[in-house]
């Protein structure tokens, strides 16, 4: 993991890093940002360090700091994107054209906000 919407993954023996697609959790570097410190935690707990994780590309392949844009799941199936968003540890945001599962993440991020988790609450409202 290198913060809450980033994680570093192998795949057949080579290292990348991996930008969750239509996500953004608060920062924590180069300066903590209200709740990113709690979006890092959860993403460290959410994908466990040698977990297995399935990723599924949208229309890009990277972006411009050459990371895989991915929507990444867990062994369980859960979508990591939409965990984060649901969970107010993330909002949505929309980078075209890599749009597949906006209004699905779009009606996590309004369960969220209206029920104040996460972000939502902790940060003025997101």
């Amino acid at each position: 993991m290198v913060d809450g919407d980033t994680l570093r993954v192998t795949i057949d023996g080579a290292e990348y890093l991996v930008r969750l697609v239509l996500v953004n959790t608060p920062e924590v570097y180069p300066e903590v940002a209200c709740f990113g410190p709690e979006a890092s935690a959860f993403m460290t707990d959410l994908v466990r360090e040698g977990s297995v994780v399935y990723l599924e590309r949208d229309v890009s392949n990277v972006d411009r700091y050459d990371r895989l844009l991915r929507y990444v799941y867990r062994g369980d199936g859960q979508m990591v994107n939409e965990v984060l968003v649901r969970g107010g540890f993330a909002a949505v945001a929309t980078y075209p054209p890599d749009l597949k599962y906006l209004d699905r993440l779009k009606a996590a991020e309004r369960g969220a906000a209206s029920a104040g988790r996460g972000l939502w609450s902790a940060c003025d409202g997101g």
